[in-house]
């Protein structure tokens, strides 16, 4: 990603630049916790680009963790870049996806993105438990063979009983 000189400092004046020990807090929209910011027609995240502006370009698997677990930080002292599996495991260690974190986040038809309801999926193991194919069930509710499959293997709705 190329930045104008106008765009670098754009972005660091939404930094609360403090000592170098402090965490740096991103000043302005905040989604799920994190920075974010528009260039050229597409959202950042803060902390990517404080990442990229100091330590150069960010292999595309890899994530930009907080060492002190603070979304908001845009530090590179406190930012390191990491895969997916080592970001959980320091979240998890750190307690930040501790029972707390996945107990508030709305389940089954009452989160935003539901496409089913808990009678829909009592049906889908209904005809899961009758054999019926997971890609007809699936075709018949509008949603992914994933979303039946995960649904068989109760890693999804496996509230509903």
């Amino acid at each position: 990603m190329q930045m104008s000189q106008e765009e670098i400092d754009r972005f660091w004046s939404y930094v609360d630049i403090r000592s170098e020990n402090e965490c740096w807090n991103w000043k302005k929209s905040l989604q799920y916790g994190y920075g974010q910011i528009g260039f050229k027609r597409k959202v950042y995240r803060a902390n990517r680009i404080a990442y990229y502006l100091t330590y150069g370009e960010i292999p595309e698997d890899l994530f930009i963790c907080h060492k002190c677990n603070n979304k908001a930080c845009c530090n590179p002292n406190h930012l390191y870049a990491g895969t997916a599996k080592e970001n959980s495991i320091d979240a998890k260690f750190a307690g930040v996806l501790g029972p707390e974190h996945y107990e508030n986040i709305p389940k089954g038809e009452c989160h935003k993105f539901a496409k089913l309801s808990e009678k829909d999926v009592l049906d889908i193991k209904s005809r899961l438990v009758n054999n019926e194919s997971i890609r007809e069930i699936a075709k018949q509710f509008n949603v992914t063979y994933q979303n039946i499959s995960l649904i068989k293997t109760g890693r999804a709705w496996k509230h509903v009983k």
